[in-house]
C-alpha cells in the first residue's frame, strides 16, 4: 500500500471518531467539539496531501480512485448530518436543510451514475473545477459550521448554490459524453 492509499485509510479511521465526538457534543461539553474540529481539519488536510502526494509522485491506483471519494462523501455527509440534527448547532446557526438535501443528492446520483459506468467498463469521471470548488466550499461550511460562526448560514446558501451547478455540470458532462 503506497503512501497516499495509507492516507485515506487512515482518513476512514478517523471517522467513526469524529461522528462521535460531534455527536456527544452539547452546549457544556465544548472539549467534543473542539477534538471533533480538529479531526475534521486533520480529515481535509489527509485528503489533499493523498491526492496530492499521489498525482505528484504519479502513484494513482484504483483503490485509492476509490478509497478517497468514500471518505470524502462520507466525511462531508457525516459532517452536515451532525450540523444539521444536533440541536446545538441548528438552533445556534440556523442551517437550511436543503443544503444538506441537495449534498446528498448530488453525491447520490454520481454515485449511481459512477456505479452504471463501471457496469458498463465506461467508468471515468473526470473531477471539474465547479465539482472540486463545491467541495472546498462543503468543507469550510461545515468548518464554519463547527466554529459555530453566526454568519455560517450565509456560507451553506452559495454552498448550496455552487453544489446544484456542480451537479448540473456533472449531468451535462456525462450526457455529452
Amino acid at each position: 500500500m503506497n503512501i497516499a492509499n495509507l492516507l485515506s485509510v487512515v482518513r476512514l479511521f478517523m471517522l467513526p471518531f469524529f461522528v462521535a465526538f460531534g455527536c456527544y457534543y452539547s452546549g457544556g461539553a465544548e472539549k467534543f467539539r473542539y477534538i471533533a474540529l480538529g479531526l475534521l481539519v486533520l480529515s481535509f488536510i489527509t485528503d489533499g496531501l493523498d491526492g496530492f502526494i499521489a498525482r505528484s509522485r504519479g502513484i494513482t491506483t484504483k483503490i485509492g480512485a476509490f478509497l478517497d471519494p468514500l471518505g470524502d462523501k462520507l466525511l462531508i455527509n457525516s459532517a452536515f448530518l451532525i450540523l444539521i440534527l444536533k440541536p446545538v448547532f441548528k438552533d445556534a446557526l440556523n442551517l437550511p436543510a436543503w443544503v444538506v438535501i441537495v449534498v446528498f443528492s448530488r453525491d447520490f446520483f454520481i454515485g449511481l451514475g459512477s456505479l452504471i459506468l463501471h457496469m458498463e467498463g465506461k467508468l471515468k469521471i473526470l473531477p471539474s473545477y465547479l465539482g472540486k470548488t463545491a467541495v472546498v466550499l462543503q468543507m469550510a461550511s461545515i468548518v464554519s459550521g463547527f466554529l459555530l460562526f453566526s454568519f455560517t448560514q450565509y456560507i451553506w446558501h452559495f454552498t448550496g448554490l455552487v453544489t446544484v451547478l456542480a451537479g448540473i455540470g456533472y449531468f451535462i458532462r456525462e450526457i455529452r459524453a
